[in-house]
Protein backbone atom coordinates (compact mmCIF):
# COMPACT_ATOMS: atom_id res chain seq x y z
CA UNK A 1 0.00 0.00 0.00
CA UNK A 2 3.06 2.61 1.01
CA UNK A 3 6.24 3.02 2.04
CA UNK A 4 8.03 1.43 -1.46
CA UNK A 5 10.82 3.41 -2.87
CA UNK A 6 12.24 5.48 -0.06
CA UNK A 7 15.19 7.35 0.92
CA UNK A 8 16.44 8.03 4.00
CA UNK A 9 19.65 8.54 5.82
CA UNK A 10 21.58 5.36 7.65
CA UNK A 11 21.33 4.58 10.88
CA UNK A 12 17.52 6.85 10.28
CA UNK A 13 14.20 5.89 10.35
CA UNK A 14 12.24 5.93 7.04
CA UNK A 15 9.56 8.52 6.49
CA UNK A 16 6.68 6.13 5.57
CA UNK A 17 5.87 2.90 7.33
CA UNK A 18 5.89 -0.34 5.37
CA UNK A 19 2.45 -1.14 4.72
CA UNK A 20 0.62 -4.23 3.08
CA UNK A 21 -3.23 -4.86 2.90
CA UNK A 22 -4.63 -8.77 2.76
CA UNK A 23 -7.88 -9.12 0.90
CA UNK A 24 -9.92 -12.10 0.36
CA UNK A 25 -12.89 -12.63 -2.34
CA UNK A 26 -14.71 -11.28 0.64
CA UNK A 27 -12.76 -8.10 0.92
CA UNK A 28 -10.28 -7.14 3.41
CA UNK A 29 -9.09 -10.55 5.43
CA UNK A 30 -8.31 -9.51 9.36
CA UNK A 31 -6.26 -11.62 11.69
CA UNK A 32 -3.72 -12.83 9.15
CA UNK A 33 -0.13 -12.82 10.20
CA UNK A 34 2.23 -10.74 7.82
CA UNK A 35 5.87 -12.04 8.45
CA UNK A 36 8.52 -9.69 7.60
CA UNK A 37 12.17 -9.74 7.00
CA UNK A 38 15.08 -7.71 6.08
CA UNK A 39 17.05 -9.51 2.91
CA UNK A 40 19.13 -6.81 1.78
CA UNK A 41 20.85 -3.27 3.29
CA UNK A 42 20.78 -4.37 7.26
CA UNK A 43 19.16 -2.27 9.58
CA UNK A 44 16.07 -2.85 11.79
CA UNK A 45 12.34 -3.38 11.54
CA UNK A 46 9.87 -2.68 14.14
CA UNK A 47 8.25 -5.79 14.43
CA UNK A 48 8.68 -9.09 12.33
CA UNK A 49 5.36 -10.73 13.07
CA UNK A 50 2.26 -8.28 12.52
CA UNK A 51 -1.75 -9.33 12.33
CA UNK A 52 -3.87 -7.17 9.38
CA UNK A 53 -6.39 -5.31 11.29
CA UNK A 54 -10.22 -5.11 10.11
CA UNK A 55 -9.18 -3.43 7.28
CA UNK A 56 -6.38 -6.15 6.77
CA UNK A 57 -3.75 -3.61 6.74
CA UNK A 58 -0.34 -4.53 8.71
CA UNK A 59 2.55 -2.04 9.16
CA UNK A 60 6.04 -1.59 10.34
CA UNK A 61 8.54 1.18 10.55
CA UNK A 62 12.21 0.46 9.02
CA UNK A 63 15.66 1.74 10.46
CA UNK A 64 18.11 1.61 7.78
CA UNK A 65 21.49 0.02 8.04
CA UNK A 66 24.66 1.65 8.23
CA UNK A 67 25.77 1.07 4.71
CA UNK A 68 25.15 3.80 2.00
CA UNK A 69 25.37 3.40 -1.55
CA UNK A 70 23.75 2.57 -5.02
CA UNK A 71 22.70 -1.04 -4.24
CA UNK A 72 19.07 -0.92 -3.07
CA UNK A 73 18.22 -2.37 0.84
CA UNK A 74 14.87 -4.64 0.64
CA UNK A 75 12.02 -5.75 2.82
CA UNK A 76 9.74 -8.53 2.52
CA UNK A 77 6.63 -9.41 3.58
CA UNK A 78 4.75 -12.53 3.39
CA UNK A 79 1.19 -13.28 4.34
CA UNK A 80 0.82 -16.98 6.25
CA UNK A 81 -1.16 -19.48 4.00
CA UNK A 82 -0.87 -17.73 0.98
CA UNK A 83 0.71 -18.58 -1.90
CA UNK A 84 3.53 -16.84 -4.46
CA UNK A 85 6.37 -14.78 -3.69
CA UNK A 86 6.48 -11.98 -1.34
CA UNK A 87 5.85 -8.39 -1.63
CA UNK A 88 9.23 -6.51 -1.71
CA UNK A 89 10.11 -3.36 -0.73
CA UNK A 90 13.03 -1.16 -1.68
CA UNK A 91 15.07 1.38 -0.20
CA UNK A 92 17.84 3.89 -0.91
CA UNK A 93 20.55 4.13 2.09
CA UNK A 94 22.12 7.78 1.82
CA UNK A 95 25.32 9.48 3.71
CA UNK A 96 24.94 10.89 6.95
CA UNK A 97 25.95 14.08 8.16
CA UNK A 98 29.39 15.11 7.68
CA UNK A 99 31.46 13.32 11.05
CA UNK A 100 35.03 12.74 9.44
CA UNK A 101 37.73 13.89 7.19
CA UNK A 102 40.96 12.23 6.49
CA UNK A 103 43.60 13.11 3.92
CA UNK A 104 44.44 9.58 2.19
CA UNK A 105 46.41 10.16 -0.52
CA UNK A 106 49.50 12.27 -1.11
CA UNK A 107 49.46 13.18 3.06
CA UNK A 108 52.75 13.05 3.41
CA UNK A 109 55.45 13.65 0.28
CA UNK A 110 58.73 15.24 -0.63
CA UNK A 111 59.26 17.50 -3.35
CA UNK A 112 61.63 20.43 -4.88
CA UNK A 113 61.12 23.83 -3.35
CA UNK A 114 58.92 25.95 -5.23
CA UNK A 115 57.26 23.18 -7.85
CA UNK A 116 54.23 21.56 -6.93
CA UNK A 117 54.25 18.23 -5.35
CA UNK A 118 54.15 15.12 -7.89
CA UNK A 119 51.05 13.47 -6.69
CA UNK A 120 47.59 15.76 -5.36
CA UNK A 121 46.52 15.89 -1.59
CA UNK A 122 43.42 13.55 -1.35
CA UNK A 123 41.07 13.91 1.12
CA UNK A 124 38.05 11.71 1.87
CA UNK A 125 34.87 13.16 3.87
CA UNK A 126 32.52 10.52 5.89
CA UNK A 127 29.78 10.20 7.93
CA UNK A 128 29.55 8.60 11.27
CA UNK A 129 29.74 5.23 9.83
CA UNK A 130 32.33 5.70 6.90
CA UNK A 131 29.83 6.12 4.31
CA UNK A 132 31.67 8.55 1.61
CA UNK A 133 29.56 11.79 1.04
CA UNK A 134 29.56 13.14 -1.89
CA UNK A 135 28.58 17.53 -2.92
CA UNK A 136 30.96 18.57 -0.11
CA UNK A 137 32.96 21.70 0.11
CA UNK A 138 36.42 20.93 1.17
CA UNK A 139 39.03 23.82 1.76
CA UNK A 140 42.50 23.12 1.81
CA UNK A 141 44.85 25.77 3.36
CA UNK A 142 48.85 25.66 4.23
CA UNK A 143 49.22 26.18 8.05
CA UNK A 144 52.78 26.90 8.42
CA UNK A 145 55.24 27.67 5.98
CA UNK A 146 53.01 29.75 3.95
CA UNK A 147 55.65 31.76 2.19
CA UNK A 148 54.62 31.12 -1.45
CA UNK A 149 52.86 28.07 -0.66
CA UNK A 150 49.42 27.51 -1.23
CA UNK A 151 47.11 24.81 -3.16
CA UNK A 152 45.69 25.48 -6.36
CA UNK A 153 41.89 25.22 -5.95
CA UNK A 154 41.91 25.81 -2.46
CA UNK A 155 38.34 24.76 -2.27
CA UNK A 156 37.18 21.52 -4.10
CA UNK A 157 33.46 19.89 -4.15
CA UNK A 158 33.47 15.87 -3.18
CA UNK A 159 33.18 13.61 -6.04
CA UNK A 160 30.57 10.82 -6.07
CA UNK A 161 33.57 8.73 -4.10
CA UNK A 162 33.82 11.91 -1.33
CA UNK A 163 36.81 12.53 -2.27
CA UNK A 164 38.47 16.04 -2.92
CA UNK A 165 41.94 16.79 -4.52
CA UNK A 166 43.90 19.63 -4.82
CA UNK A 167 47.61 20.42 -6.09
CA UNK A 168 49.99 21.61 -3.30
CA UNK A 169 52.64 24.14 -4.69
CA UNK A 170 55.64 24.41 -2.07
CA UNK A 171 57.67 27.35 -0.86
CA UNK A 172 61.17 28.53 -2.01
CA UNK A 173 62.49 27.08 1.30
CA UNK A 174 63.60 23.96 2.66
CA UNK A 175 62.05 22.21 5.29
CA UNK A 176 58.76 20.77 6.62
CA UNK A 177 55.55 22.43 5.43
CA UNK A 178 51.92 21.49 7.25
CA UNK A 179 48.43 21.87 5.98
CA UNK A 180 45.01 21.50 7.55
CA UNK A 181 41.93 19.92 5.34
CA UNK A 182 38.71 20.74 5.89
CA UNK A 183 35.06 20.78 5.49
CA UNK A 184 33.47 24.48 4.74
CA UNK A 185 30.78 23.44 6.65
CA UNK A 186 30.05 23.05 11.07
CA UNK A 187 30.62 21.52 13.12
CA UNK A 188 34.99 21.33 11.28
CA UNK A 189 36.87 17.67 11.69
CA UNK A 190 40.67 18.55 10.45
CA UNK A 191 42.69 16.53 8.62
CA UNK A 192 46.31 17.28 8.72
CA UNK A 193 48.56 16.95 5.74
CA UNK A 194 52.52 17.43 5.44
CA UNK A 195 55.36 17.96 2.92
CA UNK A 196 59.24 18.00 2.99
CA UNK A 197 60.44 20.44 0.78
CA UNK A 198 64.11 19.36 -0.47
CA UNK A 199 66.47 22.46 -1.96
CA UNK A 200 69.32 20.93 -3.69
CA UNK A 201 72.88 22.84 -2.24
CA UNK A 202 74.94 21.05 -5.18
CA UNK A 203 75.05 19.58 -8.68
CA UNK A 204 77.46 17.27 -10.57
CA UNK A 205 76.77 14.90 -14.09
CA UNK A 206 79.07 12.25 -15.12
CA UNK A 207 78.55 10.26 -18.62
CA UNK A 208 75.22 8.45 -17.26
CA UNK A 209 74.75 9.45 -13.87
CA UNK A 210 74.40 12.39 -11.74
CA UNK A 211 74.19 13.27 -7.85
CA UNK A 212 73.13 15.77 -5.69
CA UNK A 213 73.96 17.05 -2.10
CA UNK A 214 70.09 17.85 -0.35
CA UNK A 215 69.32 20.77 2.48
CA UNK A 216 65.71 19.70 3.75
CA UNK A 217 65.35 22.37 6.32
CA UNK A 218 66.87 19.98 9.33
CA UNK A 219 69.84 18.26 10.31
CA UNK A 220 69.27 14.92 9.57
CA UNK A 221 70.15 14.61 5.54
CA UNK A 222 72.34 17.69 5.28
CA UNK A 223 75.17 17.26 3.04
CA UNK A 224 73.58 13.86 2.31
CA UNK A 225 74.40 12.44 -1.30
CA UNK A 226 71.85 11.28 -3.72
CA UNK A 227 72.97 10.03 -7.16
CA UNK A 228 70.46 8.55 -10.10
CA UNK A 229 71.12 6.89 -13.36
CA UNK A 230 73.64 4.07 -14.76
CA UNK A 231 74.39 2.06 -12.35
CA UNK A 232 77.07 -0.57 -13.67
CA UNK A 233 79.96 -0.01 -11.42
CA UNK A 234 78.78 0.92 -8.42
CA UNK A 235 78.81 4.74 -8.88
CA UNK A 236 75.11 5.25 -7.36
CA UNK A 237 76.72 4.33 -3.60
CA UNK A 238 73.23 2.33 -2.72
CA UNK A 239 75.57 -0.63 -2.50
CA UNK A 240 73.94 -2.03 -5.59
CA UNK A 241 74.74 -2.32 -9.67
CA UNK A 242 70.85 -1.02 -10.66
CA UNK A 243 70.21 1.94 -12.69
CA UNK A 244 68.10 4.09 -10.66
CA UNK A 245 65.80 6.56 -12.51
CA UNK A 246 64.88 8.91 -9.19
CA UNK A 247 67.54 9.90 -6.52
CA UNK A 248 68.82 7.37 -4.29
CA UNK A 249 70.53 7.72 -1.17
CA UNK A 250 74.57 7.03 -0.62
CA UNK A 251 74.40 4.42 2.06
CA UNK A 252 77.55 5.11 3.38
CA UNK A 253 75.50 8.24 5.38
CA UNK A 254 78.78 10.08 5.20
CA UNK A 255 77.37 14.08 5.23
CA UNK A 256 79.72 16.20 1.85
CA UNK A 257 80.17 19.62 1.26
CA UNK A 258 81.10 18.90 -2.62
CA UNK A 259 80.64 16.69 -4.98
CA UNK A 260 82.67 15.61 -8.36
CA UNK A 261 81.14 12.95 -10.48
CA UNK A 262 83.13 10.73 -13.18
CA UNK A 263 83.08 8.84 -16.38
CA UNK A 264 81.27 5.84 -14.20
CA UNK A 265 82.18 6.79 -10.32
CA UNK A 266 81.83 9.42 -7.93
CA UNK A 267 83.77 11.20 -5.20
CA UNK A 268 82.83 13.56 -2.54
CA UNK A 269 84.85 16.30 -0.35
CA UNK A 270 83.80 15.55 3.40
CA UNK A 271 83.42 17.64 5.86
CA UNK A 272 87.34 18.01 6.81
CA UNK A 273 87.99 18.01 3.09
CA UNK A 274 89.15 14.34 3.20
CA UNK A 275 88.33 13.04 -0.42
CA UNK A 276 86.09 9.73 -0.80
CA UNK A 277 85.44 7.92 -3.81
CA UNK A 278 83.43 4.96 -5.53
CA UNK A 279 82.49 3.28 -8.04
CA UNK A 280 84.76 1.85 -11.10
CA UNK A 281 88.30 1.58 -10.43
CA UNK A 282 89.73 -0.21 -13.26
CA UNK A 283 92.71 2.18 -13.56
CA UNK A 284 92.59 3.49 -9.54
CA UNK A 285 90.46 6.71 -10.45
CA UNK A 286 89.57 6.08 -6.82
CA UNK A 287 92.61 6.79 -5.14
CA UNK A 288 92.30 4.06 -2.81
CA UNK A 289 95.61 2.19 -3.88
CA UNK A 290 94.01 -0.66 -5.74
CA UNK A 291 92.00 -1.39 -9.02
CA UNK A 292 88.94 -2.74 -7.31
CA UNK A 293 85.16 -1.19 -7.56
CA UNK A 294 83.98 0.11 -4.24
CA UNK A 295 80.33 -0.02 -3.31
CA UNK A 296 80.54 2.55 -1.09
CA UNK A 297 82.61 5.88 -0.25
CA UNK A 298 85.91 4.54 -0.03
CA UNK A 299 88.93 7.18 1.71
CA UNK A 300 91.56 8.22 -0.84
CA UNK A 301 94.83 7.43 0.00
CA UNK A 302 97.62 10.08 0.97
CA UNK A 303 96.51 12.02 3.70
CA UNK A 304 95.12 14.89 1.78
CA UNK A 305 92.93 17.66 2.15
CA UNK A 306 91.62 19.60 -1.07
CA UNK A 307 89.16 22.42 -1.65
CA UNK A 308 88.53 21.53 -5.34
CA UNK A 309 87.56 18.00 -6.21
CA UNK A 310 86.78 17.15 -9.99
CA UNK A 311 86.35 13.59 -11.83
CA UNK A 312 85.80 12.30 -15.46
CA UNK A 313 88.19 10.23 -17.02
CA UNK A 314 90.52 10.68 -14.04
CA UNK A 315 90.36 12.72 -10.89
CA UNK A 316 91.88 15.32 -9.65
CA UNK A 317 92.30 17.39 -6.57
CA UNK A 318 93.62 20.96 -5.53
CA UNK A 319 94.88 21.73 -2.36
CA UNK A 320 94.14 24.74 -0.17
CA UNK A 321 98.15 25.72 -1.01
CA UNK A 322 97.19 25.36 -4.92
CA UNK A 323 99.18 22.14 -5.15
CA UNK A 324 97.46 19.89 -7.30
CA UNK A 325 97.21 16.45 -7.32
CA UNK A 326 95.95 14.06 -10.02
CA UNK A 327 95.40 9.69 -10.03
CA UNK A 328 93.83 7.24 -12.20
CA UNK A 329 94.08 6.61 -16.45
CA UNK A 330 97.23 8.12 -17.34
CA UNK A 331 97.69 6.50 -21.08
CA UNK A 332 98.22 9.66 -22.63
CA UNK A 333 100.02 11.72 -19.66
CA UNK A 334 96.87 13.36 -18.46
CA UNK A 335 97.80 13.53 -14.89
CA UNK A 336 100.70 15.66 -15.57
CA UNK A 337 103.34 13.83 -13.63
CA UNK A 338 106.26 13.16 -16.34
CA UNK A 339 105.25 9.85 -17.06
CA UNK A 340 101.98 7.73 -18.96
CA UNK A 341 101.61 5.13 -15.83
CA UNK A 342 98.30 4.96 -14.35
CA UNK A 343 98.29 6.01 -10.77
CA UNK A 344 95.75 4.62 -7.96
CA UNK A 345 97.10 7.59 -5.46
CA UNK A 346 97.12 11.18 -5.90
CA UNK A 347 100.46 11.95 -7.61
CA UNK A 348 101.78 15.58 -7.74
CA UNK A 349 101.63 17.48 -11.06
CA UNK A 350 104.90 18.09 -12.34
CA UNK A 351 106.67 21.73 -12.88
CA UNK A 352 105.48 23.59 -9.43
CA UNK A 353 103.17 25.73 -10.76
CA UNK A 354 100.30 26.90 -8.10
CA UNK A 355 96.88 26.66 -9.30
CA UNK A 356 93.38 27.63 -8.46
CA UNK A 357 91.08 26.00 -10.56
CA UNK A 358 90.84 22.56 -12.60
CA UNK A 359 88.87 20.87 -14.68
CA UNK A 360 89.56 16.92 -16.35
CA UNK A 361 88.36 15.64 -19.80
CA UNK A 362 84.86 14.71 -19.72
CA UNK A 363 82.04 12.06 -21.71
CA UNK A 364 83.42 8.53 -23.64
CA UNK A 365 87.23 8.64 -23.64
CA UNK A 366 88.90 5.71 -25.57
CA UNK A 367 91.73 3.13 -23.44
CA UNK A 368 93.88 6.02 -22.62
CA UNK A 369 92.62 9.02 -23.50
CA UNK A 370 91.61 12.09 -21.54
CA UNK A 371 93.54 15.32 -21.21
CA UNK A 372 93.28 17.97 -18.16
CA UNK A 373 93.62 21.73 -17.89
CA UNK A 374 94.19 24.35 -15.08
CA UNK A 375 94.22 27.58 -14.36
CA UNK A 376 97.05 29.26 -12.53
CA UNK A 377 97.41 30.89 -9.35
CA UNK A 378 97.72 34.71 -11.83
CA UNK A 379 94.45 33.13 -14.11
CA UNK A 380 97.06 31.61 -16.98
CA UNK A 381 95.79 28.52 -18.65
CA UNK A 382 98.08 25.23 -18.28
CA UNK A 383 96.86 21.99 -20.13
CA UNK A 384 98.23 18.26 -20.32
CA UNK A 385 97.79 14.96 -21.80
CA UNK A 386 96.12 13.88 -25.36
CA UNK A 387 96.26 16.93 -27.90
CA UNK A 388 95.53 14.42 -31.33
CA UNK A 389 92.72 17.57 -31.94
CA UNK A 390 94.21 20.20 -30.22
CA UNK A 391 92.69 20.33 -26.88
CA UNK A 392 95.80 21.10 -25.11
CA UNK A 393 95.58 24.78 -26.88
CA UNK A 394 99.41 24.82 -27.18
CA UNK A 395 99.64 25.37 -30.81
CA UNK A 396 100.62 21.90 -31.67
CA UNK A 397 98.72 18.13 -31.81
CA UNK A 398 101.60 16.84 -29.86
CA UNK A 399 101.07 15.14 -26.26
CA UNK A 400 102.11 16.08 -23.26
CA UNK A 401 102.87 14.15 -19.72
CA UNK A 402 103.05 17.89 -17.82
CA UNK A 403 101.79 20.73 -17.75
CA UNK A 404 101.83 23.13 -20.90
CA UNK A 405 100.75 27.10 -21.53
CA UNK A 406 97.47 27.54 -23.45
CA UNK A 407 98.88 29.76 -26.36
CA UNK A 408 95.82 32.67 -26.71
CA UNK A 409 96.08 36.51 -26.28
CA UNK A 410 94.47 36.47 -23.20
CA UNK A 411 96.89 36.31 -19.46
CA UNK A 412 93.77 35.74 -17.34
CA UNK A 413 90.63 33.12 -17.10
CA UNK A 414 88.76 32.42 -14.19
CA UNK A 415 87.34 29.41 -15.65
CA UNK A 416 87.95 26.53 -17.61
CA UNK A 417 86.29 23.46 -18.32
CA UNK A 418 87.15 20.01 -20.85
CA UNK A 419 85.06 18.23 -22.73
CA UNK A 420 85.78 14.80 -24.30
CA UNK A 421 88.23 16.16 -27.10
CA UNK A 422 87.69 20.01 -26.55
CA UNK A 423 88.39 22.71 -23.91
CA UNK A 424 86.56 26.20 -23.66
CA UNK A 425 87.42 28.62 -20.92
CA UNK A 426 86.40 32.24 -19.60
CA UNK A 427 87.90 34.91 -19.41
CA UNK A 428 85.76 37.08 -17.61
CA UNK A 429 82.67 37.19 -19.99
CA UNK A 430 84.29 36.13 -23.07
CA UNK A 431 84.29 32.80 -24.16
CA UNK A 432 87.72 31.24 -25.90
CA UNK A 433 87.35 27.04 -27.14
CA UNK A 434 90.44 24.70 -28.49
CA UNK A 435 90.58 21.53 -29.51
CA UNK A 436 87.76 19.13 -31.77
CA UNK A 437 84.95 21.55 -33.36
CA UNK A 438 83.58 18.49 -35.58
CA UNK A 439 80.13 19.29 -33.83
CA UNK A 440 79.99 22.76 -33.23
CA UNK A 441 81.03 22.76 -29.69
CA UNK A 442 83.33 25.53 -30.05
CA UNK A 443 79.68 27.84 -30.38
CA UNK A 444 81.47 30.63 -33.33
CA UNK A 445 78.75 29.17 -36.16
CA UNK A 446 81.58 26.67 -37.11
CA UNK A 447 82.57 22.75 -37.57
CA UNK A 448 85.66 23.03 -39.75
CA UNK A 449 89.13 23.75 -38.68
CA UNK A 450 89.81 21.83 -35.75
CA UNK A 451 92.08 24.48 -34.31
CA UNK A 452 94.82 23.81 -32.08
CA UNK A 453 95.02 27.60 -30.98
CA UNK A 454 92.11 28.99 -29.07
CA UNK A 455 89.13 30.71 -30.97
CA UNK A 456 86.54 33.03 -29.73
CA UNK A 457 83.33 30.40 -28.81
CA UNK A 458 80.07 31.03 -27.28
CA UNK A 459 78.52 33.26 -29.73
CA UNK A 460 78.55 37.43 -28.93
CA UNK A 461 75.92 40.13 -27.09
CA UNK A 462 75.93 37.69 -23.77
CA UNK A 463 77.04 38.42 -20.67
CA UNK A 464 78.52 34.71 -19.74
CA UNK A 465 78.88 33.90 -15.85
CA UNK A 466 79.61 30.39 -15.80
CA UNK A 467 81.12 27.94 -18.31
CA UNK A 468 80.72 23.88 -18.44
CA UNK A 469 81.71 21.39 -21.04
CA UNK A 470 80.11 18.36 -21.89
CA UNK A 471 81.30 15.25 -24.08
CA UNK A 472 81.29 17.17 -27.36
CA UNK A 473 78.77 20.07 -26.64
CA UNK A 474 79.22 23.44 -24.07
CA UNK A 475 76.92 24.63 -21.45
CA UNK A 476 76.73 28.48 -20.09
CA UNK A 477 74.88 30.85 -17.87
CA UNK A 478 74.66 34.16 -17.86
CA UNK A 479 72.68 36.98 -17.52
CA UNK A 480 69.31 36.54 -15.78
CA UNK A 481 70.66 32.83 -15.17
CA UNK A 482 69.94 32.23 -18.67
CA UNK A 483 71.04 29.14 -19.82
CA UNK A 484 72.53 28.53 -23.59
CA UNK A 485 74.41 25.37 -24.88
CA UNK A 486 75.79 24.40 -28.08
CA UNK A 487 77.33 20.98 -29.79
CA UNK A 488 75.84 17.77 -29.88
CA UNK A 489 72.30 17.45 -29.48
CA UNK A 490 71.71 13.81 -30.73
CA UNK A 491 69.56 13.19 -27.90
CA UNK A 492 68.21 16.48 -26.70
CA UNK A 493 71.00 17.76 -24.46
CA UNK A 494 71.40 21.28 -25.43
CA UNK A 495 67.64 21.78 -23.86
CA UNK A 496 66.06 23.40 -26.75
CA UNK A 497 63.44 21.02 -27.60
CA UNK A 498 64.94 19.45 -30.82
CA UNK A 499 68.02 17.14 -31.54
CA UNK A 500 69.44 19.73 -34.20
CA UNK A 501 72.97 20.07 -33.91
CA UNK A 502 73.64 23.27 -32.71
CA UNK A 503 76.37 25.88 -34.10
CA UNK A 504 75.63 28.58 -31.88
CA UNK A 505 74.57 28.77 -28.71
CA UNK A 506 70.50 28.37 -28.05
CA UNK A 507 68.56 28.77 -25.41
CA UNK A 508 67.85 25.95 -22.93
CA UNK A 509 63.78 26.17 -22.69
CA UNK A 510 61.91 27.91 -20.49
CA UNK A 511 64.41 27.62 -17.27
CA UNK A 512 66.98 29.50 -15.82
CA UNK A 513 70.02 28.41 -14.14
CA UNK A 514 72.54 28.83 -11.53
CA UNK A 515 74.89 26.35 -12.52
CA UNK A 516 74.73 23.84 -15.52
CA UNK A 517 75.99 20.26 -15.39
CA UNK A 518 76.35 18.90 -19.05
CA UNK A 519 77.58 15.42 -19.32
CA UNK A 520 77.80 13.08 -22.00
CA UNK A 521 74.31 12.72 -23.54
CA UNK A 522 72.40 14.20 -20.98
CA UNK A 523 72.13 17.95 -19.51
CA UNK A 524 71.47 18.92 -15.72
CA UNK A 525 70.97 22.53 -14.31
CA UNK A 526 70.01 23.81 -10.77
CA UNK A 527 67.62 26.65 -10.69
CA UNK A 528 67.87 29.69 -8.10
CA UNK A 529 65.51 28.07 -5.36
CA UNK A 530 67.35 24.59 -5.39
CA UNK A 531 65.56 22.80 -7.86
CA UNK A 532 67.34 19.92 -10.18
CA UNK A 533 66.30 19.69 -13.77
CA UNK A 534 67.82 17.58 -16.18
CA UNK A 535 66.92 16.59 -20.15
CA UNK A 536 68.68 14.54 -23.13
CA UNK A 537 69.72 10.90 -23.24
CA UNK A 538 67.27 8.75 -20.61
CA UNK A 539 67.77 5.32 -21.24
CA UNK A 540 69.96 4.96 -18.23
CA UNK A 541 66.97 7.12 -15.82
CA UNK A 542 70.03 9.64 -16.13
CA UNK A 543 67.08 12.20 -16.38
CA UNK A 544 65.78 11.04 -12.45
CA UNK A 545 62.28 11.70 -13.31
CA UNK A 546 61.33 8.11 -12.66
CA UNK A 547 60.74 7.16 -16.29
CA UNK A 548 62.71 6.11 -19.23
CA UNK A 549 61.96 8.40 -21.68
CA UNK A 550 64.56 11.13 -22.98
CA UNK A 551 63.36 14.55 -22.55
CA UNK A 552 63.66 17.40 -25.02
CA UNK A 553 63.44 20.53 -22.50
CA UNK A 554 64.24 20.29 -18.64
CA UNK A 555 62.23 18.68 -16.35
CA UNK A 556 62.22 18.38 -12.67
CA UNK A 557 64.06 15.44 -11.03
CA UNK A 558 61.24 13.56 -8.79
CA UNK A 559 61.78 13.62 -4.84
CA UNK A 560 60.09 10.36 -3.38
CA UNK A 561 62.29 8.96 -0.34
CA UNK A 562 62.17 6.49 2.15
Amino acid sequence: MSGNGQSGLVAHVLPLALTVRVTSDAGPAAGVHVLWAVKAGGGQLSASDVVTDAEGLAEVTWVLGTTAGTNTDTVTATATGLDGSPITFTASALAGPVADIEVVAGGYQQGAVSLKLADSVVALVTDGWGNPIAGTRVVFTVTTSTYSSFFQPDTVTTDATGRARSAWRLGDSAGTYLAEVKPALTPLPTAPATALAIQVLALASGENHSCVLIDDGGNHIQGQPYCWGENDHFQLGDVSNTNRNVPTHVTYGLGFLSLAVGNDYSCGLADNNAAYCWGSNAHGQLGDGTTEDRVDPTPVQGGLTFQMLVAGSHTCGLTADGDLYCWGKNGRGQLGDSTNSDRGMPTLVAAGYKFRYVTVSRGPVTDGDGHTCALTDVGLAKCWGANSDGQLGDGTNDDSWFPVAVNVDTTSFNQISAGTSHTCSLAWTVVYCWGSNANGQFGNGSVSGNPPAPVFGGGTNFVYGSLAAGGFFTCATGSSNAGLCWGDNASGQLGDSTTTERHLPVAVTGIGFTILAPAQRHSCGLSSPGVVYCWGANDKGQIGDGSSVNRLTPVPISWRLP
